[in-house]
């Protein structure tokens, strides 16, 4: 496949002010071609045509102007992961109440954690006991205590829709 500024939009189909792609896509649902014989992110590679070099390390192809449909190809440019996620909070997409508990009961599932939610309740009931003395008895860190106990984290919901506003 050849593909250029000039000739993307063949294999895009219209939608609203958006052009999406019709070919092949990843598992996320970004658009992928076979470019010089290799698998290719197809909006990271207009990018850097765009811009006619290389993407240098840390930067990404992110969607602009509130476009959220991975496919579209003709709301991108360059910038960061920090960036991104930053806008992502801020408009609501990342960090809702249900994402945070859906990623808590899958860590408690999978066994990646030493602590569940009763174990944080009553960490939290005992909270006139010095912290580091709960951290033995527990079996973790101090710090995963005071962020218990401070409510950063086994929080059994999440008022704040912001990563951001975790912090004291």
């Amino acid at each position: 496949m050849r593909l250029t500024l000039d000739n993307f939009r063949h294999y895009c189909e219209p939608c609203g002010d958006c052009m999406l792609w019709k070919l092949g896509t990843n598992g996320r649902g970004y658009p992928l071609a076979c470019i010089n014989g290799k698998p290719t992110n197809v909006r990271r590679y207009l990018v850097q045509l765009k811009y006619g070099k290389a993407l240098p390390k840390g930067t990404i192809a992110v969607s602009t102007h509130g476009c959220t449909d991975p496919r579209c190809l003709l709301h991108i440019g360059r910038g960061n992961r920090s960036d991104l996620l930053k806008r992502m909070y801020s408009e609501g997409r990342r960090s809702s109440v249900g994402e945070y508990l859906s990623r808590q009961r899958a860590a408690i599932k999978q066994g990646r954690t030493v602590l569940d939610l009763e174990k944080a309740r009553e960490i939290r009931l005992r909270s006139h006991v010095p912290s580091r003395v709960l951290a033995i008895e527990y079996g973790v860190n101090r710090t995963t205590i005071d962020n218990i106990k401070h409510g950063r984290s086994w929080r059994e919901s999440a008022p704040n829709n912001s990563a951001f506003a975790w912090a004291a």
